[in-house]
């Protein structure tokens, strides 16, 4: 096998990281969400209980993640489902994301890694499937695989200058109808896919020239304040009983 290739029937795991002592949002993996009591964690996983991963590790220093994967676990069907304690020098506020993706690759025991996040609470079980699929996919070519949010509108640099219109249009109108500027894609931490080969000779979740796959709708909702967090609950609380999420 090259550095690149993978097992016919690759081995898959999904990280999800669940931190103690958010700031901005605090207690937001085990509040009430919605209707939910067991929180953004319970309702995340359950939209993953009919996903083909192999494995799904809840890494996580917070004893109440623990109790509420505990608690899932009891009438659990799907992947096999593990909490590891997370290192308390990786638990702090001052920990970053590069710190955590370096301790994740030293976890890593599958072919195919992938990462996502409780905070991305719409994302359904048929659009992981199709990103772990993707993922296979773009591995053996030696490439990654990242959800992305596209926009399309004017842009200002920080000293409002035109990034994509008007004078830095070099061609055509200096105001262009929207569908007809080029996307920009903001990385929405949905999901990441990657070859544990690729991780480590990278050293990071992305690849170069990484596959872009465009979330829509709820799907890119990303609970990061508290906003969010009240917006995304009172979706939750009006969806239909068994369509808890897209």
């Amino acid at each position: 096998m090259t550095d690149t290739d993978i097992p016919e029937v690759p081995r898959t795991e999904l990280f999800i990281p669940c931190r103690s002592g958010s700031v901005r949002v605090p207690r937001k993996n085990v509040r009430k969400f919605g209707d939910h009591d067991s929180g953004l964690v319970g309702y995340k996983l359950r939209a993953l209980e009919s996903t083909l991963f192999d494995r799904i590790v809840i890494d996580t220093d917070d004893v109440e993640v623990m109790r509420i994967v505990e608690q899932v676990s009891r009438d659990w069907r799907g992947p096999s489902l593990q909490t590891r304690r997370r290192p308390r020098s990786l638990a702090s506020s001052s920990t970053t994301t590069d710190d955590l993706i370096a301790y994740w690759i030293t976890t890593l025991t599958g072919d195919i890694a992938c990462w996502t996040h409780v905070t991305s609470p719409f994302i359904g079980s048929d659009r992981y499937n199709e990103l772990l699929s993707r993922t296979i996919d773009a591995a053996s070519l030696g490439r990654g695989v990242v959800s992305v949010t596209s926009h399309r509108g004017f842009l200002l640099d920080s000293d409002a200058k035109p990034m994509n219109f008007g004078t830095a249009s070099r061609e055509g109108p200096a105001w262009p109808f929207t569908q007809a500027i080029p996307p920009v894609y903001e990385v929405n931490s949905g999901f990441f896919g990657v070859a544990r080969v690729l991780a480590d000779q990278f050293r990071d979740r992305m690849t170069p020239a990484s596959e872009l796959v465009e979330l829509t709708g709820l799907e890119t909702l990303d609970v990061d304040t508290e906003g969010d967090f009240e917006l995304a609950s009172a979706i939750a609380r009006a969806l239909p009983p068994g369509n808890e999420v897209t």
